[in-house]
């Protein structure tokens, strides 16, 4: 490796004149002598040929760039980026890394469709992540500076945003997830928000702006029981809108995926249900067991109706068509406590009934297919009326003789 200036010519004078940058030369993996201009200043000049050179012994070695090369190779010039790329110097992660993140967030979305994820989950995730890169001004991989993602994202939940904790950890989650995407795919050495931490869970908790509720066995029924005198609406008679309601409540389907459940879906013998990974939450294949009275009334829907056929017509905003149901049921949609009964919540409702009949925790969670069993317990379980009291009597007896009286008082 040599620094040096270009002589271009002579002067009037008859003095050379050179250039005013300094010049690095080197032997690149193929030993073929390249020039690269440098900086004015000889110093820069000589560390941006010491990187250079240590760009080609890693290339003639086969090892990765260590920490130090690879910032250094991420920072650069995409004119110099360019001209490493045609000698074939520059691997892809480097390459990459000066790229737009717009094009890299395409690929992302493209991969996330072929892992399994349903177009929608992927417009979910790929928009989240362009809201914090938009926000923020990230051009290019390199530019993706934790501290602007967090402050973006605080600044969101104090403003006119008002966004929940909640929320604000389902973007820095699927920022996350992009970043961690460039590294598996060899577009990055590391990620830049690896080791920004989620909001805390009691925050999150505390800073909930549309909690959900249970609905209680007897509104359960009374609900039921209205929509299947109810009237036509979204589509639906009364005692489609009946079944749906029942089945969601008993199985905790949701509502996306209820939208998408075809005849052949059914398994009218042997009593389950299948979600489909293109349709399900998990992009994971599932089966759920079915109440037999609860499939007898499925299977009387699906009568004459072809295996490929859509079981339930579920409107584009379920809540609306449930919300004219409670009403009519004398329901609140949002309680005292300003707690909601939205769609969602008759998947709360399974997780709470199953808790008010003894189900072991574990086989909730499977039932309601959450990976962490703290989703089941902490967030859809809830107390169905009644059970406090039901505890407290089934506590033994302190007063019962054992061979020597409890005195009180």
């Amino acid at each position: 490796m040599r620094i040096h200036k270009v002589y271009y010519k002579k002067n009037k004078k008859g003095r050379p004149v050179y250039s005013r940058n300094w010049y690095v030369e080197i032997k690149d993996h193929n030993q073929i002598v390249r020039h690269f201009a440098g900086y004015t200043d000889k110093h820069q000049a000589q560390l941006l040929g010491d990187q250079l050179q240590r760009l080609v012994n890693c290339k003639e070695s086969g090892e990765k760039p260590d920490g130090q090369l690879a910032r250094f190779l991420e920072g650069m010039t995409q004119k110099m980026r360019q001209r490493l790329v045609e000698i074939g110097l520059l691997d892809k992660i480097s390459a990459a890394a000066g790229k737009q993140l717009s094009a890299h967030i395409d690929n992302f979305y493209q991969s996330l469709l072929a892992k399994g994820d349903t177009e929608k989950q992927a417009k979910q995730v790929v928009s989240r992540v362009n809201r914090i890169v938009n926000g923020c001004d990230f051009q290019t991989f390199i530019s993706i500076q934790p501290h602007k993602a967090v402050t973006y994202l605080y600044n969101l939940r104090i403003g006119k945003e008002n966004l929940s904790a909640r929320t604000s950890n389902f973007y820095l989650k699927a920022l996350k997830q992009f970043c961690l995407w460039m590294v598996r795919d060899g577009r990055a050495i590391s990620s830049p928000v690896q080791y920004i931490e989620l909001l805390d869970s009691n925050k999150v908790k505390e800073d909930e702006r549309h909690p959900r509720r249970s609905l209680q066995i007897d509104e359960l029924k009374r609900l039921i029981a209205t929509a299947e005198t109810g009237p036509i609406r979204f589509k639906n008679t009364g005692h489609q809108r009946a079944v749906l309601y029942q089945l969601a409540a008993e199985t905790g389907i949701r509502e996306n995926e209820l939208r998408q459940l075809v005849v052949k879906d059914f398994d009218f013998e042997n009593l389950t249900v299948t979600i489909r990974a293109e349709s399900a939450k998990s992009s994971r294949e599932d089966k759920i067991p079915l109440r037999k009275q609860t499939a007898k009334l499925v299977e009387e829907l699906t009568t004459n109706k072809m295996p490929t056929a859509t079981v339930f017509n579920v409107p584009e905003k379920a809540v609306d068509m449930l919300k004219d149901d409670l009403a009519d049921a004398k329901i609140a949609y949002c309680d005292e406590s300003g707690r909601y009964a939205d769609f969602h919540s008759l998947r709360h409702t399974t997780a709470s009934l199953l808790a008010a009949a003894d189900v072991h925790p574990k086989v909730a969670q499977t039932i309601l297919r959450h990976k962490d069993i703290q989703t089941t317990m902490n967030i859809y379980t809830h107390l169905i009326g009644g059970q406090e009291r039901k505890a407290v009597d089934s506590l033994p007896d302190l007063l019962a003789s054992t061979g020597s009286e409890i005195k009180v008082g």
